[in-house]
């Protein structure tokens, strides 16, 4: 028992562990192939080209003031270059057309003072088939263009590629972006067939995320924007600036229908829009993470646009420490629940999630985050998994519940460049990530770890309580062990029996009060720390042993001029250790002795009848010739050579030894002949607890009913005053005790004045007595006599009540 508490509590303190530390990861992120390049790129990107699920490896470069794009294949093989001249080649992304289902690559063209957008489409068979697309190009007019070191960071970023009009034709929607000026800044869409510009929102502050759906269920769609507010203009158009956080809603043609500014100052807004409630009526979220002096908070808005107003629904003010959200958007189910969740990320308390209600949920945030880049069902489990990068510039894994599974370092923490990505194919049948950064791409494959070497990772995590649980089991085993050793010790010194424990070259280990008298009876002056010292007569016994490999031997030698058996035995858990037991014959030496004493005690017995006889005699001519007073006293002084007599003869009886022959016999007639026997007193009530039908018991009649007539004596003689003799005898067929079965209980039970519980003990030592006329002798013979038939005889005994004698004796059926 005490071992498995102790196994329980290791176990306890290891989960508590566990629990305790955020080291412990089950997966791993496995390098499995990386791209490295002789240049730095302008862009990167992963993109199914092939519009089969399976991503290719796309990249721009700059160089020599000539511009390429290459297309590889997650191998690393290029299949494809596309030579872009003069121009610089950037801002890849990728858009799927909905008739034909073929995914489109696309990149702007800057050379500083043009600004254009072009497509490209693969089919991919052999030979291989391009199709390129061109769009009107955007001449730069804008009042930096006389400043040679400024360079124009515009670009036209695709977004939408539908029939946005109801002409029956695509229209390409992109939003127009630059780093500084105001040009190109806005929404502008293409006529997808022609590349003819058709219409151009134009904007002072840079829109980010665009939405194109029917939000107030009218069965016209409308375009929701959302913009970032740098400050790095005092234009105004349309109601907009670039010192505040905007939404707008325009038409399909492009005019503005409503305006709602959510916050004034730096900062910027994502959105998400989704029918959470299923109710027909998409929700729009809204994250706003502000900058500067302006603001007072961040906060997360619910809205819907109802009456050709967007109307706040839920607002959640927080502190102005919201991170930057990425392009994957913050609104997913996580799990298998329909249920949404928004995913934030807080530059001081980590990932955060909140319900649609805009009430924050209770998971354990991971407050070393400081970027999210992909929310995805990275492992095909049903649930999602989040990417994101921490303040040491490590990227990490979590599943839906904020549990770390893996984290890597990133190789180039200083890269310009950092994007990541999941990959919807798997490689290896890995869950994959790209890691791209300036020159390079690297594939990691999210592998489980073994059993093994989540145990070594689980003890190394844990170390320290693993040490400090492992402190407190030795420390426990050395006093469990202290004490069965002091256990052992004091129990091998209280046998009759010697024990010799040897180790080693016959060394002692260890040797009890038995051994230990007979090694001083052998030599007085002994080290006692060799066993040749000792006993001698065992070292061949040893050696032999040894010799022949064997575990035991038993054997009779002659030790203190005494026989001795002598059993050796080879101890199994300890290496060249030997257990000796020493056996030296007492039981003789104890039955000569008392067969000594019985024949000392009838010779006494015989001698002092004799001499009592003889003073009988002597007295007898005394007490004709004495008057009444003199034979007063002569009466006193047979009287008391009366009771030598009787002591005489009950010492010699008691010093007998009898080997019963004992018979199974019906003990009913001899309980009644005893009773018989005994002069009972008027004044004693005698209740008979039996019937008489025959009770069956193996006993020697003649001691049996000396045995009864003694413990009856004893009962009368406690009642002088009178009281109730109860005699029973019952059978118990199933009762055992250290005699074995004894299933015939007899017992005497009186009213009389009991024995103080200070004489219990001594009761059983012969000729120990409180009664003046008594020997001492009844009950330890009456004890031996039942003991020498196989039972056992009890006595309970309260003073002032009474006393209880229990014989049991061995029945018809006992063995």
């Amino acid at each position: 028992m005490k071992y498995k508490l102790l196994i329980v509590l290791f176990i306890a303190i290891l989960a508590v562990s566990c629990d305790l530390s955020s080291g412990f990861r089950n997966y791993d992120l496995i390098k499995l192939q990386s791209h490295q390049r002789n240049e730095s790129f302008e862009d990167m990107i992963l993109a199914d080209l092939k519009s089969d699920g399976s991503e290719m490896v796309v990249t721009s470069y700059f160089a020599n003031n000539l511009g390429r794009i290459l297309i590889s294949d997650i191998e690393g093989k290029v299949l494809s270059q596309i030579n872009i001249g003069r121009f610089r080649p950037y801002n890849l992304s990728v858009l799927k057309e909905p008739q034909s289902g073929k995914n489109w690559l696309f990149y702007n063209i800057n050379n500083n003072e043009n600004l254009s957008l072009q497509a490209v489409s693969y089919d991919w068979k052999i030979p291989l088939k391009r199709e390129m697309k061109s769009f009107e190009a955007y001449n730069r007019d804008d009042e930096l263009m006389s400043i040679d070191a400024y360079s124009w960071q515009s670009s036209f970023r695709p977004k939408i590629l539908e029939d946005i009009d109801d002409d029956g034709k695509y229209e390409l929607v992109c939003l127009a972006r630059d780093g500084y000026s105001s040009n190109p800044r806005g929404v502008i869409v293409y006529d997808w067939e022609s590349g003819k510009k058709k219409w151009f929102f134009r904007s002072p502050t840079v829109f980010n995320q665009i939405v194109f759906a029917d939000l107030d269920g009218d069965h016209q769609k409308e375009f929701l924007l959302s913009n970032v507010a740098f400050n790095n203009n005092l234009y105004k158009i349309n109601g907009l600036d670039d010192f505040s956080g905007h939404l707008i809603v325009l038409n399909k043609m492009g005019q503005m229908k409503y305006l709602h500014k959510v916050f004034e100052g730096l900062g910027f807004l994502s959105l998400n829009v989704e029918d959470v409630n299923q109710d027909g009526i998409l929700d729009i979220f809204v994250v706003a993470s502000t900058r500067g002096t302006n603001s007072q908070n961040d906060m997360i808005l619910r809205l819907n646009y109802e009456n050709k107003r967007l109307i706040r629904k839920k607002e959640l003010l927080l502190p102005r420490t919201l991170s930057q959200i990425e392009n994957n958007g913050y609104l997913h189910r996580l799990g298998e629940l329909k249920d949404y969740t928004l995913v934030v990320c807080d530059s001081h308390r980590g990932i955060l999630y909140y319900d649609t209600s805009l009430n924050e949920m209770d998971v354990t945030p991971q407050i070393d985050v400081s970027r999210i880049y992909a929310i995805s069902e990275l492992r095909k489990m049903g649930s999602k998994d989040i990417v994101a990068l921490n303040k040491d510039n490590e990227l990490q894994v979590f599943d839906n519940k904020l549990h770390e599974l893996a984290r890597i370092p990133v190789p180039k923490p200083d890269s310009r460049f950092l994007r990541v990505c999941v990959l919807k194919q798997q490689m290896g049948n890995l869950p994959t990530i790209a890691l791209m950064m300036d020159d390079s791409v690297v594939f990691y494959g999210l592998k489980r770890i073994s059993f093994l070497t989540m145990g070594y990772r689980l003890l190394m995590t844990n170390a320290l309580f693993v040490i400090l649980v492992l402190v407190l089991v030795l420390i426990y085993i050395y006093i469990v062990r202290c004490r069965s050793k002091k256990d052992a010790i004091t129990t091998l010194n209280q046998l009759r029996e010697g024990v010799i424990i040897v180790r080693g070259k016959n060394r002692i280990g260890f040797i009890n009060k038995a051994a230990l008298a007979m090694a001083i009876e052998h030599d007085p002056y002994s080290s006692l720390t060799n066993l040749n010292d000792i006993f001698p007569e065992l070292e061949d016994t040893l050696q032999g042993m040894q010799r022949s490999q064997s575990t035991y031997q038993d054997l009779e030698l002659q030790i203190c001029a005494r026989p001795t058996k002598v059993h050796v035995e080879k101890m199994a858990s300890m290496l060249n250790r030997y257990l000796i037991f020493l056996y030296q014959n007492e039981v003789e030496e104890t039955t000569a002795e008392a067969m000594q004493w019985a024949e000392t005690a009838r010779r006494l017995s015989h001698h002092v009848r004799r001499h009592i006889t003889n003073v009988i005699l002597a007295l007898d001519p005394l007490e004709k010739a004495a008057d009444s007073k003199d034979a007063e006293y002569l009466n006193i002084i047979k009287g008391e050579i009366e009771k030598v007599r009787v002591f005489t003869h009950a010492f010699q009886r008691f010093t007998e030894m009898h080997d019963y022959d004992l018979k199974q016999q019906d003990i009913v007639p001899s309980l009644e002949h005893a009773i018989e026997s005994t002069r009972i007193a008027e004044n004693i009530k005698l209740i008979r607890d039996y019937t008489l039908n025959s009770i069956y018991a193996k006993i020697e009649p003649i001691r049996f009913e000396e045995a009864i007539v003694n413990t009856i004596n004893n009962a009368t003689e406690a009642m002088p005053e009178g009281g109730i003799l109860h005699i029973s005898i019952r059978e118990f067929p199933n009762h055992s005790s250290p005699r074995g079965n004894l299933s015939v209980l007899v017992e005497i039970e009186d009213t009389g004045k009991g024995i103080p519980p200070k004489y219990m003990e001594d009761i059983w030592k012969p000729f120990f007595t409180t009664n003046q006329s008594g020997t001492g002798i009844g009950i330890p013979e009456t004890h031996k006599i039942i003991a020498s038939m196989g039972g056992l005889m009890d006595i309970q005994s309260e003073e002032g009540v009474g006393t209880t004698v229990s014989i049991w004796l061995k029945g018809d059926k006992d063995e």
